[in-house]
């Protein structure tokens, strides 16, 4: 008779925003890939800082059947709490302890839970500890947003992350710059579990072998805007364009506030048939140009982990990249080429480079660096050896 697998009950807050199926997505991938190894239940905060009222609740009601729909992940429990309107009134740590109370009751809806993950660390990971706390339940936050200093935005808070990342319980980031941003930002040590995030199945099955059609390549994807540095690599291609290279093709997949801006200046800068906005992609699409590009470039000002990186090198593709968390931590010179940020000189000489040594690349060996670490199941292993559940 098998061992009764572990119960883990993951608490996540939604804020409603432009980027909420993101955000779905992204937890879709990690309850998918945890529950390879443990009973997963779901609890739902939706912290939005608008009064409370009929028609704040119909307005929760229509955006959820989409998030709902995006990632196909329900949660078990939904506790409503539009934490910033309470805090102005009970001030932050009482608002802060209605949600732990709200938290508390739900955990024990549940009934038998081994752990408690809360994503996030303020408000969501410091109710969790406290709830955990109360039911002698081990605990653990997921800290992945950045930057990390704009969550700072009041001594309490400060004092309560503080007090978060240094006592009882694990902590997990989503890179080794993450748990640096939060040293730093807080002026303080800790210990810190650094599991990266879910890579789709999916890019593990792509081909690795390409049929070149005569020029380079070049996927980039992500949200088109100034912080993800796409400007830059029009400004590259300006660059390459002058010294006479251009066997190449830049696709910027995705969607974002600068996607119009950005196609004009590639047009006015007389690069738009060397770098291409075809603007948001399906997944399947997204699949296609992985399965097609060279190899992949992300000219990021800075990212806490970025995800795309881990997902070019699963679909086996050298990478060019600045320095965010997750090229810092996986791209060396037997994967890509790390250059330096906001700097449109350095990302044309990296591209230079790439372009006339991708098809030397080990593209097995770039494939599986991921597999050991970002696939669903070596996620859920390290995930559950560090809960030790």
């Amino acid at each position: 008779m098998s061992a009764p697998r572990p119960v883990l009950a993951i608490v996540t807050p939604w804020f409603p925003n432009p980027y909420e199926p993101v955000l779905g997505i992204f937890v879709a991938q990690q309850v998918e890939a945890l529950r390879t190894e443990m009973d997963v239940r779901l609890i739902h905060l939706q912290l939005s800082c608008e009064l409370p009222g009929q028609k704040f609740r119909d307005r929760l009601r229509r955006r959820a059947r989409p998030y709902n729909s995006v990632t196909a992940v329900v949660p078990d429990i939904t506790i409503n709490l539009p934490f910033r309107w309470t805090a102005r009134l009970l001030g932050e740590n009482g608002a802060l302890r209605l949600l732990s109370s709200r938290l508390r009751r739900a955990l024990r809806r549940l009934g038998n839970v081994d752990a408690v993950l809360g994503w996030t660390g303020w408000p969501t990971g410091c109710a969790v500890r406290r709830a955990g706390r109360a039911l002698g339940i081990r605990t653990a936050v997921m800290e992945c947003s950045g930057p990390f200093e704009s969550v700072l935005r009041t001594a309490t808070i400060k004092e309560n992350l503080r007090a978060l990342f240094t006592g009882d319980g694990t902590v997990f980031t989503v890179s080794p710059l993450m748990t640096r941003h939060i040293k730093e930002a807080l002026g303080t040590e800790f210990s810190a579990n650094e599991i990266g995030c879910v890579t789709s199945d999916a890019l593990f099955a792509l081909p690795l072998e390409r049929t070149s059609p005569g020029k380079g390549r070049i996927l980039c994807v992500g949200g088109i805007c100034h912080d993800k540095g796409q400007h830059l690599l029009i400004e590259a291609a300006v660059k390459l364009k002058a010294e006479g290279c251009e066997d190449f093709e830049i696709t910027c997949a995705g969607f974002g506030p600068e996607l119009d801006a950005f196609r004009q200046l590639a047009g006015s800068g007389g690069v738009a048939h060397l770098v291409k906005f075809p603007g948001g992609v399906s997944e399947e699409e997204k699949l296609r140009l992985y399965g097609e590009a060279d190899f992949f470039v992300t000219p990021t000002l800075h990212d806490t982990f970025g995800a795309v990186v881990a997902e070019a090198m699963a679909a086996g593709l050298p990478v060019v990249s600045t320095p965010n968390g997750a090229a810092e931590w996986i791209v060396d010179n037997k994967t890509g080429i790390l250059c330096a940020a906001n700097d449109a000189t350095a990302l044309a000489g990296a591209l230079r480079a790439m372009l006339m040594a991708h098809a030397g690349f080990d593209r097995a060996g770039i494939r599986e660096r991921v597999r050991a670490l970002f696939s669903q199941p070596a996620y859920a292993r390290r995930v559950r050896t560090a809960l030790a559940i």
